[in-house]
């Protein structure tokens, strides 16, 4: 997420701002993907968030910054600051879809995080912690752009985890004005969230963004150019 865009979250809530600095040691702590989680749910309107979202603020930030000691060590480097994300919700679920980078070639990527939603207390919350994390690969980028792009019907990219136990899936449901994604691990439940049109063109955008990234001698319309002939082709192989 962008500082400005974290700032209007924390203002709709009635939180204080919190500088650059202060977002780079939260981030960089252990806290940090909690800190995110629950910035999506705040900004969904799940209103009980922000006390939570307070209290993790409040207790790291009142941890004191480490001193910086003379060494002739290597400095180490700076938590990164927080990147782009953006959730969607539905009653069931939540996914929270934000730009990664490859651990290998630090190549330009997609990650995607589904989490079910539970009652607490009579409210839904996402459980978080229960979440099922899929980094999608750069070539598998592409076809998922080329299923939003309206280039494939459906898509099921399996294999992924350390366990090579996880698959995300998505669908076009055509009839029902929707896309449908689908994340599932071995032995836990499926979490299904259904992506609306205008919702589809944060995927859009974001695939083409990272794309953009790998290859920035590619404009928009080239890259288009490639996932219809790459749709073609997966097509032709999902049947023959």
């Amino acid at each position: 997420m962008k500082l400005s865009h974290i700032t209007a979250i924390l203002s709709g809530a009635g939180l204080p701002t919190l500088s650059a600095e202060q977002l780079r040691r939260i981030a960089g702590s252990q806290y940090g993907k909690n800190f995110q989680h629950m910035l999506l749910d705040v900004e969904a309107g799940y209103s009980q968030r922000a006390e939570d979202l307070s209290r993790l603020i409040t207790a790291v930030l009142e941890v004191p910054a480490a001193v910086p000691q003379a060494t002739s060590a290597v400095k180490p480097e700076l938590a990164a600051p927080p990147y782009y994300s953006f959730p969607i919700h539905c009653k069931t679920g939540a996914l929270c879809v934000s730009e990664a980078k490859t651990k290998t070639q630090g190549m330009h990527t997609i990650q995607i995080e589904g989490a079910p939603a539970t009652l607490c207390n009579g409210r839904r919350v996402v459980a978080w912690d229960q979440k099922i994390t899929v980094q999608l690969t750069p070539d598998e980028t592409l076809l998922m752009l080329a299923l939003f792009e309206d280039e494939l019907e459906e898509l099921d990219l399996k294999g992924h985890g350390y366990k090579h136990d996880k698959v995300i899936s998505f669908k076009n449901q055509r009839d029902k004005g929707s896309y449908l994604v689908k994340v599932v691990q071995a032995a836990k439940p499926a979490i299904n969230v259904p992506v609306d049109g205008a919702q589809s063109m944060r995927f859009i955008s974001l695939g083409y963004q990272q794309l953009q990234r790998n290859s920035p001698h590619l404009d928009v319309g080239m890259i288009k150019g490639q996932l219809r002939k790459v749709a073609g082709m997966h097509k032709a192989a999902t049947h023959a």
